[in-house]
């Protein structure tokens, strides 16, 4: 199994090494080597191949459960997915194109199911364009998720299914689509697989 606990909280590594030792020969000793399994688990990093879907496909960003497919406007829909502790907490672009924007939000640490609170808290939002349109995905962080990772840069070009980052501990990622370029293929309900999950299609009229 990978596992980004050591590239993305080495602090953490290094706390329970630091722990083990200090408890060595308690009946505690035990604790931060089952704490430090615990945490390679939930940092797990999935071995999945490329889809070789269409161009025009548009796959999940996470792994997680829809919770709503709603039109925020007009012209935009979005789609909003939920990861529980449980879930893979990897990111990934879900279209191919250029980072054309980056901003880390600051804001509140609310449950991250609740849409109605979770609109204040924390994220980092990217947009990806390419020439079809163009995909904005907003990592949210929850009321354990403390830290969000993004890996992306401006002007910089990705492929579909790259790795983005990551969020820690149970969180959201949210999807905006323009009715115009895209056309949604999930609902509300929907267990989706990170890179793997179609969730939406460019028009092909584009």
């Amino acid at each position: 199994m990978r596992t980004a606990l050591f590239r993305e909280s080495p602090v953490i590594v290094g706390s329970l090494l630091l722990a083990a030792c200090a408890l060595s020969g308690t009946s505690f000793h035990g604790l931060p080597i089952a704490g430090g399994i615990a945490l390679m688990w939930f940092f797990r990093v999935p071995d999945r191949k490329r889809p070789s879907y269409d161009p025009r496909a548009i796959v999940s960003p996470c792994d997680g459960e829809v919770l709503e497919v709603e039109h925020v406007d007009s012209r935009t829909v979005r789609i909003v997915v939920y990861m529980s502790v449980l879930d893979v907490h990897i990111q990934w672009y879900p279209t191919h194109g250029r980072v054309g924007y980056l901003s880390h939000i600051p804001g509140e640490f609310n449950l991250a199911k609740l849409t109605d609170k979770s609109e204040h808290n924390e994220r980092m939002v990217t947009r990806i364009e390419n020439e079809y349109g163009s995909v904005r995905v907003d990592q949210i962080a929850g009321q354990l998720a403390r830290r969000i990772v993004n890996h992306s840069v401006v002007n910089k070009f990705v492929k579909r299914a790259d790795e983005m980052g990551m969020i820690k501990l149970s969180s959201r990622c949210d999807v905006f689509l323009s009715t115009k370029d895209a056309v949604v293929i999930v609902k509300k309900g929907d267990t989706l697989t990170g890179s793997q999950t179609i969730i939406a299609q460019w028009d092909r009229k584009n």
